[in-house]
């Protein structure tokens, strides 16, 4: 999983949502996790990046359901 940290992404909350992705994820190390600096999507942010899939408006509770593979 990668969550961009770039200036946009930033502006909206990724870099609270790096931070709570990166203990939610590290506790059973379901994956890994790693900050980049633009993943092009800035008009979306904040952006991650999910395997191959590229994800905008990000939140929380949307990452959680992601991760558990419950995200309708």
């Amino acid at each position: 999983m990668r969550v961009c940290l770039g200036e946009a992404c930033r502006s909206m909350g990724a870099g609270a949502l790096f931070a709570d992705a990166k203990a939610a994820l590290g506790q059973g190390g379901k994956a890994e996790i790693s900050a980049v600096y633009c993943l092009g999507n800035c008009a979306l942010s904040p952006a991650v990046m999910v395997d191959d899939t590229l994800h905008g408006r990000m939140t929380a509770e949307r990452l959680s359901q992601i991760v558990a593979g419950t995200e309708p």
